[in-house]
């Protein structure tokens, strides 16, 4: 194909990009302030498909640990390590 046409096909892609480095969030562990990424993910409501302004009770599925959250929810882990939070709207 030459370089001046344009493809068949195209579609929209959803990435999500680290608040600290500005990288896709695979990319952190590879870039100089790693230590800052990985302190804090969050996830807003509208990522997941909630609405803004909801409540929502969360609890952590490692610890069971309980909390509100309203708008967003954020956990410090490490690279490669995961947090999981089962939602229940309030």
């Amino acid at each position: 194909m030459p370089s001046s046409a344009k493809p068949e096909t195209t579609r929209v892609v959803d990435m999500q990009y680290c608040g600290v480095c500005k990288c896709p969030y695979e990319f952190c562990e590879w870039g100089p302030l790693l230590p800052k990424c990985k302190e804090k993910i969050t996830a807003s409501w509208d990522d997941i498909g909630l609405k803004s302004g909801v409540s929502a009770m969360a609890t952590d599925l490692w610890t069971g640990e309980n909390l509100t959250a309203v708008g967003s929810i954020s956990a410090s882990v490490a690279s490669h390590d995961s947090a999981v939070y089962r939602l229940v709207q309030g």
